[in-house]
């Protein structure tokens, strides 16, 4: 776990009723979010203000570098906020450890996790509730949502929660009792995988993973492009290195106990090496990280600096 030094702001400290819900026992008093925040443009405050109305306390905890002066003054508008900066991209684990940390402090039960361009339509919270008449609280380690890309969604008729291995943190409630049991989030993969991880070691502490299949966020996932043998994500050559050092530490570390993921990363990275030859840019540096990314899992290398990988794409 990384030692940062952070600089904390508190913000409209206020607090506001609970919105009442027809099902379940999740309300708005139990339920603090997260959003982690990277050099976020000028719409993350319309995006918090999707489903701000829902919770009671919100973490903003910025891996910029550095911190803007203009992010803290659209955060200090918003009611029962506190604003982190990490004074440095420290990683998604990080981050959510951070927030986590102060949640169970502040004595909250849940928490929404969100990156800063996820946006929702309507209150999840109250979509979500009613798991807790399905599954009992104590064996929910997190509840998910559907996400969508321009906001097309098929409904699974009749199908409102169903058990999943791996879910994104994004538009996802963490139990935060599950939480202290099972440990942080794996901050040293920085990036990808973070999830993942985290999902199946909820699992393997005897805690479920539960979608609500009528919560829908709509979240950017990566620059995709449709092609002839499916959807390409385009990735830059940097976040194709973690992609591939993180998929095999995290399917080699649970191969044993969740088999079907370790084969499906296995053949998932296959397909993309093919649609990286066909469609990407820029193949041969995204081949070499690709590479680099597997010596350092090979070598359980975990402290190569993104400077170093960003001086590589020069």
């Amino acid at each position: 776990m990384f030692l940062i030094e952070v600089n904390v702001y508190f913000i409209n400290e206020n607090r506001s009723s609970t919105i009442q819900t027809d099902h379940g026992t999740i309300d708005r008093q139990s339920v603090a979010a997260v959003v982690v925040l990277y050099n976020p443009d000028q719409t993350v405050s319309g995006n918090i203000s999707t489903y701000h109305p829902y919770i009671d306390q919100l973490y903003a905890v910025d891996n910029s570098d550095p911190p803007d002066e203009t992010r803290l003054s659209a955060i200090g508008k918003i009611e029962n906020s506190t604003y982190v900066s990490l004074n440095g991209n420290h990683g998604i684990g990080a981050a959510l450890n951070l927030a986590a940390r102060m949640a169970v402090a502040a004595g909250y039960k849940w928490l929404l996790t969100m990156d800063q361009d996820t946006r929702v339509s309507e209150n999840i919270i109250a979509i979500m509730a009613p798991c807790l008449k399905q599954y009992h609280k104590n064996e929910i380690g997190m509840i998910a949502c559907r996400y969508a890309l321009r906001d097309v969604y098929v409904e699974k008729k009749g199908l409102y929660f169903n058990e999943m291995l791996v879910t994104i943190t994004s538009g996802s409630l963490l139990n935060l009792q599950a939480y202290e049991k099972t440990g942080p989030f794996m901050e040293k993969l920085f990036i990808d995988q973070v999830d993942h991880e985290y999902c199946m070691r909820l699992k393997k502490n005897k805690y479920k993973v539960i979608q609500a299949n009528h919560a829908l966020i709509d979240h950017h996932m990566g620059d995709k492009k449709k092609h002839i043998i499916g959807y390409c994500p385009h990735y830059n050559p940097v976040r194709r290195y973690f992609i591939t050092r993180n998929r095999f530490h995290v399917a080699w570390l649970y191969r044993k106990d969740f088999p079907k993921f370790y084969r499906y990363e296995l053949l998932s990275f296959i397909k993309e090496l093919i649609r990286i030859i066909c469609y990407e840019k820029n193949k041969i540096l995204k081949f070499r990280n690709i590479v680099l990314g597997l010596i350092d899992f090979k070598n359980d290398n975990f402290n190569r600096s993104l400077n170093e990988l960003h001086e590589r794409q020069r």
